[in-house]
């Protein structure tokens, strides 16, 4: 089985615990009123952990589980580790699955092979080596910035993963076309533009992540930060979009989608149910099962998983858009345009 990290995402179910935070008195409450992850004991060996960290994406998949917090009010919750996700004390509560297990491929192509599963994840006196422990009580170190320097290649990977899905909902949006005759008309050309549009731009952040790219202080090639927080944000604004154009495209075929077995039942003037659905390119077979997949993709539970997921994975969108304002090299434009309004004092 190959080894799989869950990066367990500094992010709070929404409670009174974080309503109590927010109004400046977190800092005041005591377990289990503050459920906030912290280090409860501490020796030469390594530190003992408890409290509750979500969400664990694909921690119920994987062997290590990446654990840390952003900006707490206490030392004590300042650290950054991985933990074995079979280590004594932690306990995995998943989500209820938006996946179809044992369903027929036919019916559901894509939510039949399975998904991508989050859990929250509870740590009760967990025991964590020091060489397992990244820092611990470095409050300064408990921020958006250290956190993306840590997860660098999970912002990459997520841009990767829009690129190939988008790339995916372009295929999907010609498909469609083809089946249904629709190349001919402009206004769907149109639609399916924007679709392609999508595509064409996320390939070109992943490209341009790639020719801003720097190396580590360990020799690591690191993917140029704000091209990546420039191509998830495009990705986050225009995603719902691309979806309902592929739900557009589609028409009251997505919903009138019917089990194999109805399209073999007899219906009427001698003929088969899938006798009155065949197209003139494809089957009636063949088109359901389009649409079948189309429906997995861009109107199903897990649909709206994934889309909710891709908006809140490894920081939303507003702390990549503040990123992308500090981490911007405004250096030459700035000074120049100083120079040319006479401002050089204020740099």
């Amino acid at each position: 089985m190959r080894n799989v990290t869950a990066c367990t995402c500094p992010r709070r179910s929404s409670t009174r615990r974080d309503i109590a935070r927010a109004q400046g008195t977190a800092a005041q409450l005591a377990p289990p009123e503050r459920a906030v992850m912290r280090i409860v004991r501490e020796s030469a060996e390594g530190i003992w952990i408890s409290g509750i960290k979500g969400v664990g994406t694909v921690a119920p998949q994987s062997n290590e589980i990446f654990v840390g917090s952003l900006n707490p009010p206490a030392p004590d919750e300042a650290f950054w580790a991985y933990v074995p996700a079979n280590a004594d004390g932690v306990k995995i509560f998943c989500r209820e699955i938006v996946s179809r297990p044992g369903a027929s491929a036919y019916d559901h192509p894509l939510t039949s092979k399975g998904e991508e599963a989050e859990a929250m994840v509870v740590f009760d006196n967990v025991f964590v080596p020091r060489w397992r422990i990244m820092a611990a009580k470095v409050p300064e170190l408990a921020t958006a910035g250290f956190f993306n320097r840590w997860t660098s290649y999970s912002h990459w990977y997520t841009l990767v993963r829009l690129e190939t899905k988008a790339d995916l909902y372009a295929g999907l949006a010609k498909v469609i076309m083809e089946v249904l005759g629709l190349e001919h008309i402009p206004l769907v050309r149109q639609r399916v533009s924007e679709i392609v549009q999508f595509a064409e731009i996320l390939r070109g952040m992943s490209l341009a992540s790639i020719e801003t790219a720097d190396i580590s202080d360990g020799g690591l090639l690191l993917p140029g930060s704000n091209a990546l927080a420039a191509g998830r944000v495009f990705a986050m604004e225009k995603l719902p979009r691309v979806l309902h154009l592929l739900r557009e495209l589609c028409g009251q075929g997505l919903i009138l989608r019917f089990e194999r077995h109805d399209l073999e039942a007899e219906a009427t003037f001698g003929e088969k149910f899938s006798w009155f659905l065949d197209t003139q390119r494809v089957t009636a077979e063949q088109k359901n099962l389009l649409m079948n997949l189309v429906w997995d993709v861009a109107a199903s539970e897990h649909s709206v998983r994934a889309l909710v997921f891709e908006e809140q994975h490894a920081l939303s969108e507003p702390l990549l858009r503040d990123r992308l304002v500090l981490d911007y090299d405004y250096a030459e434009s700035a000074s120049l345009v100083r120079r040319t309004v006479g401002l050089e004092m204020i740099q």
